[in-house]
């Protein structure tokens, strides 16, 4: 059986602080060191400069190494390579309204080599759903090409934690 590995974006630390989230509860558990049994990435530089986090992420990091937690912090300048190595996809993305950061993020989870990109981002879906935010049906260009691509699957904290997370 494949190691489980998850790639955290940004928006998993901070929607776990924001109880009116659908996915809030999903991020905490995600953060609970207690709870982790995989294998955890994240890009600490994007995550710092895009978000008032800091603080946070550095507890989480502690929090992993007190608790024999493994993760890895993928440099920017790694994920570049990657984007670099992909750039027809990143344009790809870029048409579709994708922004640049979240490209990164995706190029950065698959420097790490993980199976999993958690996020709570619905551009990782497809952009075009924030014009339709209550559509039952959600598009998934942008997940679809991002899966295709690398052997990354893209993940809501609560479909990683009943799919992935649980040991199965």
């Amino acid at each position: 059986m494949a190691t489980v590995s998850a790639y955290y974006d940004t928006c998993i630390f901070l929607e776990s602080l924001n109880p009116t989230h659908d996915e809030c509860p999903h991020c905490v558990d995600l953060l609970d060191t207690a709870k982790v049994r995989w294998k955890i990435a994240l890009c600490r530089e994007l995550s710092i400069s895009e978000s008032t986090a800091r603080e946070f992420i550095e507890r989480f990091e502690v929090d992993c190494a007190l608790n024999g937690v493994n993760i890895t912090s993928v440099t920017t300048a790694e994920a570049r390579k990657i984007a670099k190595k992909n750039r027809d996809l990143g344009r790809s993305l870029k048409q579709l309204g994708f922004g640049s950061n979240d490209w990164t993020h995706v190029a950065a989870a698959a420097a790490a080599g993980v199976n999993c990109l958690c996020t709570v981002d619905s551009d990782f879906l497809d952009p075009a759903n924030k014009s339709t935010p209550k559509a039952k049906r959600k598009k998934t260009r942008v997940k679809d090409a991002i899966e295709e691509r690398f052997p990354i699957r893209v993940r809501l904290p609560s479909e990683f934690l009943q799919n992935e997370g649980n040991g199965n």
